[in-house]
């Protein structure tokens, strides 16, 4: 992880956490299914939200012009863009939460007052100058300490 994705990752650090906290138990459910049943429930959720008639049994369906079964061809076709799409969506909603936990316990590992500077400035969303009366340093130590801090989480923290 670079600087400018540290960055990125701090500055929605409270909103990954706070709004994937209520998302990721869904989205570790459907992880931990299998992928038949994943794509069972990808499925259902595609005719769900196309208002398309699901087929039961594909042996009684008669097909008359090559134009029928080109739009069903690319109703499957685009099923199947639809169920890759929303596994890319579960991956990263995964993988963004897990660095987030990450990046916060790092955070919380380092020492003080880095540790403070970093919690009140990402994740409570505090300024530099509420923080420098909170925790009684000036406002060029707040800075110091935040881009010290930073380069620390650099060093310290690995993402696969």
């Amino acid at each position: 992880m670079n600087r400018e994705e540290l960055i990125i990752t701090l500055d929605n650090l409270y909103e990954t956490m706070r709004t994937f906290s209520s998302d990721i138990s869904s989205s570790y459910k459907l992880y931990c299914m299998s992928k038949e049943d994943r794509e069972e429930y990808y499925r259902e959720a595609y005719i769900r939200d196309n208002e398309l008639v699901e087929v039961v049994d594909y042996s009684r369906i008669v097909v008359e012009k090559d134009y029928d079964l080109g739009i069903m061809n690319k109703l499957v076709g685009s099923m199947n863009q639809y169920i890759e799409m929303q596994e890319n969506k579960l991956n990263n909603t995964i993988i963004r939460y897990q660095n987030a936990v990450k990046v916060f316990k790092a955070i919380v590992d380092l020492p003080t007052p880095m540790s403070d500077v970093l919690y009140l400035t990402y994740f409570k969303k505090m300024n530099a100058n509420e923080i420098s009366k909170c925790i009684f340093i000036s406002r060029a130590s707040y800075f110091r300490i935040k881009r010290t801090a930073i380069a620390l989480l650099l060093s310290n923290i690995s993402f696969e």
